[in-house]
């Protein structure tokens, strides 16, 4: 049989197309991230910014690309995230994220979501984050009184009381919450837990003593809501599930792990 050279040029032609249509094309968004207090950063410390996939609004967030900057120097800060198109859906809905530690101690995180289009973003993009925790080292140390005045006794602050608070969750494992349906903690003395999922209330019973604490079982109502708040309600409860400690920084609460890992920020409602 004799082949037709028009016929093999055609058909290179259609597989080197297909082979061209199926490489991945790097793509990368650039942006800053800053904060509104007037401090300065430690230089031990490190800038953390990823791209997560929240189509289920769920603390298991697929991240898609991530950036760690170690002795990031001062706001504003500058990051790149590189990945492929081929690791983003069209139909799926995606989020930066973005915090500072210091020594491996939250210190900033942003509680609200910053939506993109990974392959089409707007510029520029700003996360701003805010305040979550005193290290020590990013406050300036105090100026003794002049010979010349009169020493001034300052007020002692205090943490905010932890047993009868009702506490919004800001993040879940680092990410944040719907802001339209943050779940709530609030614990008495006796142990007597509960508040809102994101979508039902619930109650659970605490043991607390000194900084630890765990939760039993919750039990909640059982309307149903949209998926997302539903996800995210899941998390919630699967997070309070491995709580064992607690500690206050500021006027954020922080629950932690057996391991001392965060996974969840709270701030008084």
């Amino acid at each position: 049989m004799r082949i037709r050279p028009n016929l093999v040029f055609a058909t290179l032609g259609l597989l080197i197309a297909s082979s061209l249509s199926a490489t991945a094309a790097p793509v990368s968004i650039t942006g800053e991230v800053t904060y509104r207090e007037r401090m300065a950063l430690p230089p031990n410390a490190a800038l953390e910014v990823q791209l997560l996939d929240v189509s289920l609004a769920d603390a298991r967030a697929t991240v898609h690309a991530a950036a760690r900057l170690t002795g990031p120097g001062q706001v504003p800060l500058t990051f790149t995230l590189n990945f492929d198109d081929k690791v983003i859906n069209p139909k799926h809905s995606y989020a930066l994220s973005a915090r500072i530690t210091s020594d491996d101690r939250l210190v900033f995180i942003n509680t609200t979501q910053y939506p993109i289009d990974p392959l089409a973003p707007a510029e520029p993009i700003q996360i701003i984050l805010d305040f979550v925790a005193n290290t020590g080292a990013m406050t300036p140390a105090p100026q003794p009184p002049k010979a010349d005045e009169a020493a001034v006794t300052q007020p002692e602050t205090t943490s905010p009381d932890f047993f009868g608070v009702t506490w919004r969750v800001l993040d879940i494992k680092g990410n944040p919450t719907n802001d339209k349906a943050r779940p709530t903690l609030s614990v008495a003395e006796d142990g007597r837990a509960g508040g809102k999922g994101g979508c039902n209330n619930y109650f659970a019973q605490a043991s607390v003593e000194g900084n630890s604490i765990s939760f039993g079982s919750p039990a909640s109502t059982r309307m149903a809501c949209p998926e997302p708040a539903m996800q995210q309600e899941a998390a919630f409860f699967a997070a309070l599930a491995a709580v064992a400690a607690y500690r206050q920084e500021g006027e954020h609460l922080l629950l932690t792990d057996a391991n001392g890992n965060p996974l969840m920020t709270l701030a008084r409602d």
